[in-house]
């Protein structure tokens, strides 16, 4: 079951973007479970109890209330990482403002089936279930982690360390042979980053959470580039 939250206080809006998960999900052959929500406040409250969304398509102006600073507010005052954040406006000049939130996408409205089916899309490449893991060998012990909870991947001679939301690991391994889930991006020889983590794309550097730098070499910026082309 994919748990799907809709906030916007337009409450006609709400219904459209459900009606199209509706249609995109059953032509997909996904089981939904959908929650509208009119303010912010109440999502947030939800959220708090229950924090089980995998996505939550998100209005940019609700009311008075600032949609980045409410998916600022889900990362770092919920420490929910995992919520595949979609912002949704009239206007294309937020952006930017969005890189802190890490957010999966942005649709300008007027809202349509195939933007929202483009969502899916997105969703199916980088896959529906969190519940990977990556195996970390010494010797005889082998430690599963969980890729979701995983912020890089950094080569160091014969051994590639890898770095979590709670601690560090390192295992002999090459950094090129290292295979990870399509949110993953090598940005440099040394390093390959979790996506969802990303607060700040600059030209030459990746900023994570946590004010984690890592950089970006030249044979990667284009490629970068273009993949942060529908968010920046």
């Amino acid at each position: 079951m994919l748990k799907i939250a809709i906030c916007d206080d337009d409450k006609e809006i709400c219904f459209q973007i459900e009606e199209h998960i509706l249609k995109c999900t059953e032509d997909k052959k996904l089981k939904v479970q959908i929650d509208k929500f009119y303010s912010g406040k109440s999502l947030l409250e939800k959220m708090r109890e229950e924090n089980s969304y995998k996505l939550i398509f998100l209005d940019i102006k609700i009311d008075n209330e600032n949609g980045s600073d409410l998916g600022y507010e889900i990362r770092m005052a919920l420490k929910n990482n995992s919520v595949n954040i979609i912002y949704i406006s009239s206007y294309t000049k937020y952006a930017m403002s969005l890189f802190r939130s890490r957010p999966l996408d942005f649709i300008i409205k007027p809202i349509t089936y195939e933007k929202i089916n483009k969502v899916f899309n997105i969703l199916e490449e980088i896959g529906y279930n969190d519940e990977i893991f990556f195996e970390v060998k010494n010797g005889k012990n082998i430690k599963k982690i969980l890729y979701t909870n995983i912020l890089y991947f950094m080569g160091k001679g014969r051994k590639i360390i890898i770095a979590t939301v709670d601690k560090d690991y390192e295992c002999y391994m090459k950094l090129n042979d290292v295979n990870v889930p399509n949110n993953f991006m090598q940005v440099h020889k040394s390093y390959i980053v979790n996506c969802k983590y990303i607060d700040e794309y600059r030209y030459d550097e990746i900023i994570l959470t946590h004010n984690i730098r890592i950089p970006i070499s030249r044979t990667y910026q284009k490629e970068i580039r273009k993949k942060y082309k529908s968010i920046i």
